[in-house]
């Protein structure tokens, strides 16, 4: 493991190959048709998940960062949003901060899960580990029979994938760093999660056109036509047994794509622009046959991985991720004011 600057090179990969499979994934939504639809749902097994484990790792008690770092961009891009949306693809919709625009959602649940997270480490300190994800994974299952609860808030969502979110929490107070890497490097981990990975992959293989994509948002209940709370359970067994094998493969060396995970906040809000775009232009419906468009889409996935998450984008979006800017300009005009009001003050 690479430490520099108190960074770990590990976590940044791992969230370089997600942001980029994220980007990836709504890019294969524009034209979600045949043997696509099994890529698509591939990623959608494991990306969320394996990224709600990274959010749970790195969650900490700071009400103040949570307000300013989450709560502040949702405001801003969910209007953004609104108005893009509305004027590119002429979708009369109402500006709402209670219903998550799109991609939108995630933002949303990760705010809740921060502020409900000291509630998460004390049950985690009371009841132990295993009760704790058994009673939130329980809490997911139930979820899905309750028909009132769907996009709204993101509610369904949030518990959907809390147990994942609580899965980094549970690692990062239990367990060393140095353990955790240790667990990843070996063997028979490798090859157990390896075996089982393939078995996913394999089942998927024959079954993917019987799943309907939306099993794997977790926003909407059970509906009775294949979509039971079995199909839950496994989906949940799924998606933590490729979240391990990927982080068994995973470098923890600093690598050329490294900065990428400082930088997800960012390619995540930003690349839902492109998209929209490349939605109403219907560039995809241009392109020949479906390999095309595939190599197309992966190709632009990585240009936007790599350019939205450079430190320049990052200085160019600073009013919209943080109000910082906000307090410059109340003490500017605190300074401003002082001034005129003494002008000799100084003297």
């Amino acid at each position: 493991m690479k430490v520099e600057n108190s960074r770990i090179y590990f976590f940044d990969n791992v969230k370089a190959l997600l942001l980029f499979l994220v980007i990836f994934g709504h890019m294969l939504e524009l034209f979600l048709t045949g043997k696509i639809g099994f890529i698509y749902k591939f990623i959608y097994l494991f990306h969320i998940p394996l990224f709600c484990i990274c959010s749970g790792y790195f969650a900490k008690d700071r009400p103040k960062r949570v307000i300013k770092n989450i709560l502040y961009p949702y405001i801003t891009f969910q209007l953004l949003y609104w108005i893009f949306n509305r004027v590119n693809l002429g979708q009369e919709v109402k500006l709402t901060y209670t219903t998550p625009f799109w991609i939108m959602w995630y933002v949303l649940a990760l705010f809740v899960w921060m502020l409900i997270f000291p509630l998460l480490k004390a049950t985690i300190e009371k009841v132990g580990i295993i009760v704790t994800l058994l009673l939130l994974l329980l809490l997911g299952i139930i979820a899905g029979f309750d028909e009132t609860i769907s996009y709204y808030l993101s509610l369904s969502r949030i518990l959907y994938f809390l147990p994942f979110f609580a899965i980094g929490v549970c690692v990062k107070s239990a367990v060393r760093m140095k353990t955790f890497f240790d667990f990843l490097s070996k063997w028979y981990v490798k090859l157990t999660s390896g075996i089982l990975a393939c078995a996913v992959l394999i089942w998927l293989c024959f079954s993917y056109k019987s799943i309907a994509g939306w099993w794997l948002y977790g926003a909407m209940p059970y509906d009775g036509e294949g979509h039971y709370f079995t199909t839950r359970v496994w989906l949940y067994l799924c998606a933590i047994i490729l979240s391990i094998f990927v982080l068994s493969l995973m470098p923890r060396r600093k690598m050329f794509f490294s900065y990428i995970g400082m930088g997800t906040i960012q390619g995540y809000l930003m690349h839902g622009f492109v998209v929209i775009l490349l939605r109403k232009y219907e560039v995809f419906n241009n392109m020949p046959n479906q390999l095309i468009r595939l190599l197309v889409a992966g190709v632009m996935a990585l240009i936007i991985t790599f350019v939205f998450t450079t430190k320049p984008v990052a200085v160019i979006l600073q009013p919209l991720l943080s109000p910082d800017w906000i307090t410059s300009l109340v003490e500017r005009g605190k300074v401003f004011m002082s001034v005129t009001k003494n002008p000799h003050s100084d003297k």
